[in-house]
């Protein structure tokens, strides 16, 4: 399994030097990626993330500014943004360039029906 290397740092490479370490490292085989997603590495990787992770469908902790960007979404959406259950404001945020940001403890996003067109 390639392993990403650490000596000499960065910083000390030729730019020839690191653009072979970044190809070495990016550039896995299938066989690779699959001893990399059974590794211990990997394991411990996302027990540390689950555990920072808020729950899926409980409210958030408290009220903040919860941002939503639309970059790289295709299909307009329609967003709330809820506090103790109140809906506090709803947008839709058209794709690739829509972003929103509102106080929250929690969001829902539901996609927009588009209204069939004729051929």
């Amino acid at each position: 399994m390639a392993k990403i290397p650490s000596r000499p740092p960065d910083d000390m490479l030729s730019p020839e030097e690191l653009y072979d370490r970044v190809e070495d490292t990016v550039n896995l085989s299938v066989d690779d990626l699959f001893a990399f997603k059974r590794s211990e590495y990997n394991d411990e990787y996302n027990a540390r993330k689950s555990d920072a992770a808020q729950p899926g469908d409980e409210p958030l902790d408290d009220v903040q500014d919860r941002t939503i960007s639309m970059i790289a979404v295709t299909k307009p959406l329609k967003v709330q943004w809820l506090v103790e259950g109140t809906v506090m404001q709803t947008k839709v945020l058209r794709p690739w360039i829509g972003r929103h940001t509102a106080p929250a403890d929690v969001v829902i996003e539901a996609a927009v029906k588009q209204p069939r067109t004729r051929e």
